[in-house]
């Protein structure tokens, strides 16, 4: 083969890889590390994880993990041990499965959800379907799909999310500019608050505020969430942006 024959077909493999995956500001291998705090005590810890990818269905997926365990001092007083699965479709950026394991003090719930975007339809079990809008979220890809966006402080983003067989028309507003310190030190972000109309699938009516980073990868590097008394905050301590 010569030099202009491997020249076009350099052009045909890069203009295939720019065609099977949507640009995003994460990397195969990220890992964030999060201390959680209620108030003053350090309840325990949550990560986020961009584990690899993972075929769905014959597509291809983000597999985004996260877990969200309290310490053994907080286990006293209530035990939580979560971890949720999200397989984001790398072209359409929508949720294709969403794997839930809640174990939160006596109760424990497991769940597996396949998405179907093309057929705007979420399936539970073998056969109970239920209608979703397009380019649908579940509660991880959400925070990863306030990534792509502009994050523009003023405007406002649409966002659909599903969970527990419902349908939910979210919001992500740009509150403002602040710059936050960490363990990791100090960050220049914009405040988003996510919610959305009439559900508490953030734990609160008020939803959630995530601190991102002012920059192209928009990292989380804080999380506030109110709930019935005071606040939750996760704050991020350590941080591999993988490959």
């Amino acid at each position: 083969m010569n030099r202009k024959n491997i020249y076009i077909m350099l052009i045909i493999l890069f203009a295939g890889t720019q065609l099977w995956s949507a640009q995003v500001p994460w990397s195969i291998g990220e890992n964030l590390r999060f201390s959680v705090q209620y108030g003053a005590i350090t309840a325990g810890e949550a990560l986020m994880q961009v584990e690899g990818y993972s075929t769905v269905a014959g597509h291809q997926t983000y597999h985004l993990i996260s877990f969200l365990r309290t310490n053994d001092y907080f286990s006293k007083i209530f035990k939580i041990n979560d971890r949720y699965e999200s397989f984001m479709d790398v072209n359409l950026l929508a949720t294709r499965k969403f794997i839930k394991d809640i174990n939160e003090g006596s109760y424990s719930s497991q769940r597996e959800t396949i998405f179907i975007p093309e057929m705007n339809v979420v399936i539970y079990g073998e056969d109970e379907k239920y209608p979703i809008e397009e380019q649908t979220q579940d509660l991880l890809s959400c925070i990863y799909y306030a990534r792509i966006l502009p994050l523009t402080v003023g405007e406002s983003y649409p966002i659909n999310i599903h969970d527990s067989k419902k349908n939910f028309p979210g919001t992500i507003e740009v509150l403002r500019e602040e710059t936050v310190s960490t363990p990791l030190g100090e960050f220049n972000c914009v405040v988003v608050r996510a919610y959305a109309e009439g559900a508490t699938i953030f734990a609160s009516r008020n939803g959630l505020e995530v601190w991102y980073t002012n920059d192209e990868w928009h990292i989380p590097v804080l999380v506030s969430l109110k709930i019935m008394v005071g606040s939750i905050q996760m704050v991020l301590v350590d941080a591999d942006m993988g490959v």
